[in-house]
C-alpha cells in the first residue's frame, strides 16, 4: 500500500473516531458545583454530564470537562449545590390549572390588613362580575394583626359587584353576596354533603360554608378557565414547579376531578412541551353501596400504564369511599364494620385485577382498621408486590409501621400539620408534636425511600403548602 493510501486511511480513521466520540459527548455538563448524588453514602461530587434525558457521569471537574465535545454546554456552578429534581409522591397539583391565571394568593401573607388591600387592588382591577378566588394556601391563624375571617358585611362591601370566594386550608369558605347569588346559595339550599352553609337566627345564610364538603360544594362552582387559558395555565403551573425544584410527583386527584383536569398536560406531554413527569390516579370517590357497585363494574376496564414517560395513570385512589374519610382536623375515625366492609370489596376487586390504589386515611383508629382489612385481602389475595399507599397517616405507629412493612405498603407523609400549627394543637393537643411521627418511620423501616414526604401543594413555603390540598 502507497504511503499516500495509507495517510487517507489513516485520516479516515481518525474522522470515524472523531465522529464517535463526538456523538457520545454530553450535551450538558456543569462542573466546580457540590453535586448532591444521593446515592448510598451521599457522595458529594463536583461535576455531572447529561446527555439526552440521562446523567450519563459524576465526578471531578477535570475528569467530566474530558468528556466534553465541540457541542456541548459548560456550565460553571460556582460552588452552587446542585440536587436530582424533587419528586412529590401526593399532591393535588393537576386541578391547580384550574384557576391558576387569576387567583389570589394568600400563602406568606402574615397581615391581615396586607390581604384586604390586596382583595381591594383585585377589585379595582376586575371587570363587574369577574370572580375574585382563594383556594386553600392559608389560615386566620397566619394573620399576626388580626388572626380572624372575612364576614360577609365586610366582603359585600369590598366587594359589590363582584363574586368573591376566600377558601382557608381545606375547611371552609368565605362568599360574599355576589358569590352566594352567581352560585345559587340561599336560605332554601340544603348543606352538602359533608358541609354546612351556615346561618344565622333568621334561616339567612352568612357567606360561611364549611367542612371539607363545603369547601368541594363552592369550588365545584366557581367558572373554570377557557380551554386556551387553560393549557397556559398547566404550561405555567409546571414551569412554577420546575422552578423550586420539582420535577416529578403522584397526582392524587381530589374534588371536582374530571377529563378535562388532566387533557390539558395530556396535550404538553403529546407535544413534548411537559417539563416534570406526572402519575395520576383514577378518582370516584363513591359515597353509598351503590356508587361501590358502580366502581367495581368498572374496574376491570381500568387500564393503567398506557401513556408514556411524562403523563400516565398508574392506578386508584385517593378517597376510596366518603363515608370512611377521616380529616386532619378531627381526631374522629369512622370503623364501621359495615362501612369497611363496602371499601373491602373495592380492595378486593382491585387486588384481583392487580391494581395500585392509594388510599386517605389519616387517624390512628381508621389506620388500624384499614390495615386488618388490607391483611384480610392479602390472606385471600396476595397483594405485597403491588405496592399499595397509605395517604397522610398522620397519627401512625410504629406497630403500624410495621404492619404496613410486612404488607409492601409505601406512605405518603405530609407537611400539612407544621402548616396549620395553632389549628392542630386546638384539635389533638399535645400530640400534634409527633403527627405525623416522622422520625418513627425512618427509625422504624430502616428504609427512608419507603415514607417520602410531599408538599401536597404550592411548595415555595410552608405556609403555600397546603394550597389546594385535600380530597
Amino acid at each position: 500500500m502507497s504511503l499516500f493510501l495509507r495517510f487517507l486511511l489513516l485520516l479516515c480513521v481518525a474522522g470515524f473516531a472523531s465522529h464517535a466520540l463526538s456523538a457520545d459527548a454530553p450535551d450538558l455538563i456543569l462542573v466546580d458545583g457540590k453535586v448532591v448524588t444521593v446515592d448510598d453514602r451521599f457522595t458529594i461530587a463536583q461535576a455531572v454530564a447529561i446527555k439526552g434525558q440521562r446523567i450519563t457521569a459524576v465526578g471531578s471537574t477535570a475528569a467530566i470537562r474530558k468528556l466534553a465535545g465541540p457541542g456541548t454546554k459548560v456550565i460553571d456552578a460556582q460552588g452552587r449545590t446542585v440536587i436530582p429534581g424533587l419528586i412529590d409522591n401526593h399532591a393535588h397539583f393537576v386541578r391547580a390549572a384550574e384557576k391558576w391565571h387569576s387567583e389570589m394568593r394568600l400563602d406568606g401573607i402574615t397581615s391581615r390588613a396586607e390581604a384586604i388591600r390586596m382583595l381591594q387592588s383585585r377589585v379595582k382591577a376586575a371587570k363587574p362580575g369577574e370572580w375574585i378566588v382563594t383556594l386553600g394556601g392559608w389560615s386566620e391563624e397566619q394573620f399576626l394583626d388580626d388572626p380572624r375571617g372575612f364576614p360577609l358585611a365586610e366582603l359585600d362591601q369590598l366587594a359589590p359587584n363582584n363574586p368573591v370566594a376566600l377558601q382557608a386550608i381545606y375547611r371552609h369558605t368565605y362568599l360574599n353576596t355576589a358569590a352566594m347569588k352567581a352560585e345559587k346559595i340561599d336560605e332554601k339550599t340544603a348543606n352538602p354533603p359533608g358541609g354546612t352553609i351556615e346561618k344565622d337566627a333568621a334561616g339567612k345564610p352568612t357567606g360561611l360554608i364549611s367542612g371539607p364538603g363545603g369547601v368541594a360544594f363552592v369550588a365545584a362552582r366557581v367558572p373554570l378557565a377557557e380551554k386556551q387559558q387553560w393549557l397556559q395555565n398547566a404550561r405555567d403551573v409546571v414551569r412554577y414547579l420546575n422552578s423550586v425544584g420539582m420535577t416529578a410527583w403522584m397526582d392524587a386527584g381530589g374534588r371536582g376531578m374530571s377529563d378535562a383536569h388532566y387533557e390539558p398536560y395530556r396535550q404538553l406531554a403529546d407535544s413534548g412541551e411537559l417539563t416534570a413527569r406526572i402519575y395520576w390516579q383514577i378518582v370516584r370517590q363513591p359515597s353509598t353501596p351503590a356508587d361501590i357497585d358502580k366502581v367495581i363494574a368498572e374496574i376491570p376496564g381500568f387500564r393503567p400504564f398506557q401513556g408514556n414517560d411524562y403523563f400516565d395513570n398508574v392506578g386508584f385512589g385517593e378517597s376510596v369511599y366518603n363515608p370512611l374519610n377521616t380529616q386532619l382536623l378531627s381526631p374522629k375515625s369512622n370503623t364501621n364494620p359495615q362501612d369497611i366492609a363496602q371499601w373491602g370489596r373495592v380492595i378486593r376487586a382491585l387486588a384481583q385485577a392487580g391494581l395500585y390504589v392509594n388510599a386517605h386515611v389519616e387517624m390512628e383508629a381508621a389506620i388500624d382498621s384499614f390495615l386488618t382489612l388490607y391483611e384480610d385481602v392479602n390472606r385471600e389475595k396476595p397483594i405485597k408486590g403491588l405496592r399499595w399507599a397509605l395517604s397522610h397517616v398522620d397519627q401512625v405507629t410504629p406497630s403500624q409501621i410495621e404492619r404496613m412493612k410486612r404488607l409492601g405498603l409505601t406512605a405518603q407523609i405530609h407537611t400539612r400539620p407544621l402548616i396549620q400549627g395553632a389549628l392542630m394543637h386546638k384539635f389533638h393537643g399535645e400530640r400534634a408534636y409527633t403527627m405525623p411521627p416522622m422520625r418513627g418511620p425512618l427509625v422504624v423501616l430502616r428504609n427512608p425511600r419507603r415514607f417520602a414526604i410531599s408538599a401536597t401543594g404550592r411548595p415555595a413555603s410552608l405556609a403555600s403548602a397546603q394550597s389546594n390540598s385535600g380530597a
